[in-house]
């Protein structure tokens, strides 16, 4: 039986990645610390540590005993005002372990296929067209950009130096089941939550920033099939290519849920917050035919219906 270890397993993403590997019929470990995951969302057929990505000589216990065919990589600080705020621990948790867990796979007999997952928003800063592809210039504007991108870079070394298969996506913004509300990234749970709980929903760029939302199972479709190819080092974005604004976000979701906000309120962007962003992923589908198949509107509406069925 193949064996795969998912760092971040816990959460949003991670889960649905579980989920398909499980059903794949991987063997599947969980590593994570639960700081912004939760265990009820881990597939009960998993494998699961509680522990963290950077402390060191932990993962190298983890990896040696499970020797893994294929890591997947999610575990990561990902709140930009947080990183704005407290970038050592940005650094410490995106940077180092991301580099520690490089570590712990080099030296192994048989090094595993090794996917890790970055950003297409925080990476390309603020470009002056979208969509972009992976040669625009990287300028990122928030300490996580700028920590995931070096992270980027060591997976990519890695697989130069110690011969083994590693990809970096960049990926747009996630949404869909299990996405938690009281994270800032999730624009699609936060604004399902606060217009059923009647509470003021806020536009940050006064509801004119246009975001790329591409739905977590295209992603997953994305990890598959590169969990099956050789890659060294590559860079590929994930996204639509298409640009939404926040308030036709908001429009899509009163259709769906067929209920409007209390209240809206429209405020400037926050700190480390860009304008405009879409990721042109014609590249990855050049090589592998990927492209994702739902459209905002029809993943809205899986979404909402998925609420009725939790």
């Amino acid at each position: 039986m193949s064996r795969c270890m998912v760092t971040g397993g816990a959460g949003f993403i991670g889960s649905h990645v579980c989920e398909f590997f499980v059903d794949s019929s991987f063997e599947v470990l969980v590593v994570d610390n639960l700081s912004t995951g939760q265990s009820s969302n881990i597939p009960s057929a998993c494998n699961f540590i509680h522990g963290d990505i950077t402390e060191k000589g932990f993962l190298h216990s983890v990896v040696s005993e499970f020797n893994p065919n294929l890591v997947i990589h999610l575990a990561a600080q990902s709140s930009v005002t947080r990183s704005v705020n407290d970038p050592s621990l940005d650094s410490n948790v995106n940077v180092i372990g991301t580099l520690l867990l490089l570590e712990s796979i080099k030296n192994l007999e048989q090094k595993p296929r090794f996917i890790y997952s970055s950003t297409g928003g925080a990476a390309y800063g603020s470009p002056v067209e979208i969509p972009v592809d992976e040669n625009c210039d990287v300028q990122p504007i928030s300490q996580y950009g700028a920590s995931k991108l070096a992270a980027e870079y060591y997976v990519s070394l890695y697989s130069r130096l110690y011969g083994f298969s590693t990809v970096n996506f960049r990926l747009g913004n996630v949404y869909g089941p299990r996405q938690r509300p009281d994270l800032e990234s999730g624009v699609i749970s936060i604004f399902t939550e606060k217009i059923i709980n009647e509470e003021t929903l806020v536009l940050f760029g006064f509801g004119k920033a246009r975001r790329d939302y591409i739905y977590v199972s295209d992603v997953v479709d994305a990890f598959n099939i590169s969990s099956q190819l050789d890659f060294k080092g590559e860079v590929f974005n994930l996204g639509t290519g298409i640009a939404t604004k926040v308030e036709d976000v908001m429009d899509c979701l009163i259709k769906f849920l067929g209920k409007e906000p209390s209240r809206v309120e429209k405020l400037p962007l926050r700190q480390g917050e860009l304008d405009s962003i879409s990721l042109s992923s014609l590249n990855f589908y050049k090589k592998t035919g990927w492209e994702p198949k739902l459209s905002l509107e029809d993943g809205i509406a899986l979404f909402v219906d998925s609420l009725n069925h939790s």
